[in-house]
């Protein structure tokens, strides 16, 4: 798992030692840079933010315990963002306990709650902070499409696109469930909403994915799992010499 690659984030303890003078620039966006762990902690918090609204929208919540998971779960991705950069070290440690202090004290969490928080959400964070996993896959897909071996499929770019998609989502979630929001993907790919609904559709059809819950209703994640077995319903691209 990631996991053991980044810094130990529950260890950190409240200290008052400064974060040393190093460049710790994160690019999240396309004109979104963040600096110190001031910037750090308020990124996390209007991100949090937006996703206690979101599901406020849809579902009753208790909306301080989901906001404090939002914030935790944040946080873990910003450990795993930094380890990806800049390695752990202690002073990833100090940037992570800096960034904790300034939630903290905006918020008012408890610093010991909020670590112990931190320890039940920490195992769902499956990727860096600013690194989205479908825009990812998507440029990835567009480069090196699987072959679709079924005849019916063959030729088929926008099928093989998306189970390019799909498979590069599966592989990074091992055995759990991958997301295919239709809207999304439409936007990434520059396709009608149609068309991507009905290529998901057909990829059903010839088992290389498997709807996990086939009732759908607006606001429901769209979940599947790729089923895809490789040399009969798909080979990979040759590798370029």
């Amino acid at each position: 798992m990631l996991w053991t690659r980044i810094p130990s984030v529950p260890t950190i303890t409240h200290m008052t030692s400064a974060v040393p003078q190093r460049d710790m620039s994160l690019l999240l966006g396309a004109d979104v840079v963040l600096r110190t762990p001031a910037e750090f902690a308020k990124f996390i918090m209007q991100l949090s933010d937006t996703q206690v609204g979101h599901q406020a929208n849809y579902r009753p919540i208790d909306l301080d315990e989901f906001q404090l998971g939002c914030d935790t779960l944040n946080l873990a991705r910003l450990a795993l963002r930094l380890d990806k950069d800049f390695g752990a070290d202690d002073w990833v440690q100090v940037v992570l306990q800096a960034t904790i202090d300034s939630i903290c004290a905006v918020r008012g969490y408890d610093i010991n709650e909020f670590m112990l928080a931190l320890e039940a959400t920490q195992h769902r964070a499956r990727f860096p902070l600013g690194i989205r996993p479908l825009e990812e896959a998507v440029q990835l897909a567009k480069v090196r499409p699987l072959v679709l071996k079924n005849p019916r499929l063959a030729g088929a770019t926008l099928l093989a696109v998306i189970a390019t998609i799909a498979l590069e989502l599966q592989q990074r979630q091992k055995d759990g469930t991958i997301i295919l929001p239709v809207e999304h993907l439409r936007r990434l790919l520059r396709q009608r909403k149609l068309l991507v609904g009905g290529a998901l559709k057909i990829l059903v059809k010839h088992k290389l994915l498997a709807e996990v819950d086939p009732t759908y209703f607006p606001g429901k994640a769209r979940e599947f799992r790729f089923i895809g077995r490789e040399g009969i319903d798909f080979e990979r691209p040759e590798a370029e010499p």
